[in-house]
């Protein structure tokens, strides 16, 4: 299949064109607000100017590993590279979301830092591809919500967006 051959090695040529960028993907609002309705984000802990989605919002430069997380409500979908510091990371706030791969389920990170509730979307979720960088349809993966600290009422309100594991 000739044509699968060449959009895989375009998305390559366009991630080694573009390193920088090439973890900054924000998530899509119809995602955000649903979760932002059910928890009520305080800060975005990996965001930018160009992709924030809060207010208030930590970048690369505040550097969200040395913020005091104990008294916000965090939503985070990090560069995919970050997920091993940031899974323990979420433990410490008031409440966190973090979006990551499917593929943290088998990670020595997660089994050490197993959040409260898991969410699994049925579908791929759509990420924004950063300025410069062309839009896909959705993920190459699938994508989970790793929730730590969430009230009984927003783990039932969290049901409306895909399956609800709770862990602890």
């Amino acid at each position: 299949m000739p044509g699968t051959y060449r959009m895989a090695f375009h998305s390559i040529s366009i991630n080694d064109q573009h390193k920088e960028i090439r973890g900054c993907w924000r998530t899509s609002p119809a995602v955000f607000n649903k979760l932002e309705g059910i928890f009520g984000f305080t800060i975005d802990a990996c965001a930018d100017r160009d992709n924030h989605l809060l207010p208030r919002y930590w970048t690369e430069e505040d550097d969200a590993l040395t913020q005091d997380w104990s008294e916000e409500r965090v939503f985070c979908n990090p560069p995919f590279g970050m997920a091993a510091k940031i899974v323990p990371k979420a433990r410490t706030a008031k409440l966190a979301v973090i979006l990551l791969p499917f593929t943290v389920l088998v990670s020595k990170y997660f089994s050490q830092n197993p959040p409260d509730v898991l969410l699994l979307p049925p579908t791929r979720w759509k990420y924004l591809p950063p300025p410069g960088l062309p839009s896909f349809t959705n993920s190459p993966l699938g994508t989970v919500a790793l929730v730590y600290g969430p009230s009984p009422h927003e783990i039932d309100d969290l049901k409306v967006l895909g399956s609800v594991y709770k862990l602890t």
